[in-house]
């Protein structure tokens, strides 16, 4: 999924031409965007939408890992979620995968299409399909109107950064010195890591602590081939 950068939508762009469908959708009473893209073999929702919401998440049947819908790097994907959303009058149900993507808060790709045997207008880029013995038509946004969403969830991302920054998110996350993201970069790039972490009461190597901090426990069970406690008897590979 290829996008431009945000900015002023030239008037040449104005048309459909160069554009996937854009619309917005209903989740629970909230304004979402939401992407057809029928070049993705999977439907997906931001992990945005469940943490904001509160929806309960299910374990994927089948995990999997991605590479293009984040600046991280290779994501594994091991939960899925239902989400029931509706465009206008047509309400629906769909099971997306978890995915921390920003482009958008849903997208349905191929099995959508596939289980509603929806027709895509190539030069109106509109979606069509019978749905409970109707006729639907979807939409698309204006470039303009995609533009607009694109500048209001950069801007509501950016308040909540702030608004996290500023609260600290607590005594224990101003110690944080860690994080998965950090960890990836660090491995793609192919450098020596480290994982530091204070302390008041230094555990011993011939008796490590019990409960590590709870950002660093994290790390540790997410990257096990990584850091990997060695045989009886040799000197800890968490040296420090």
């Amino acid at each position: 999924m290829v996008r431009r950068m945000l900015g002023q939508v030239p008037k040449e762009f104005e048309n459909q031409r160069e554009n996937i469908f854009h619309s917005r959708c209903q989740i629970y009473n909230k304004t979402c965007s939401l992407i057809i893209d029928c070049g993705s073999c999977v439907n997906v929702t931001s992990t945005r939408v469940v943490d904001k919401l509160g929806l309960k998440t299910i374990i994927h049947a089948k995990p999997y890992k991605l590479s293009w819908l984040s600046e991280e790097g290779e994501i594994k994907v091991y939960k899925q979620v239902f989400i029931n959303f509706s465009i206008g009058n047509y309400k629906d149900e769909v099971l997306c995968d978890l995915v921390p993507m920003e482009a958008t808060h849903i997208l349905l790709g191929r099995p959508w299409e596939f289980d509603q045997k929806a027709f895509h207008d190539g030069h109106a880029n509109k979606f069509s399909f019978n749905f409970q013995g109707k006729k639907i038509t979807l939409l698309p946004l204006s470039p303009r109107e995609v533009n607009e969403d694109q500048i209001q969830m950069l801007k509501k991302r950016k308040e909540e950064k702030a608004q996290k920054k500023a609260q600290g998110h607590g005594k224990e996350a101003k110690k944080s010195m860690i994080s998965l993201k950090g960890v990836k970069k660090v491995m793609l790039a192919q450098k020596p890591l480290f994982l530091v972490y204070s302390s008041e009461s230094p555990p011993s190597f011939q008796s490590p602590p019990s409960r590590y901090p709870q950002d660093l426990s994290l790390v540790l069970d997410k990257f096990q081939d990584v850091f990997q406690e060695p045989p009886k008897g040799l000197p800890p590979l968490r040296g420090i």
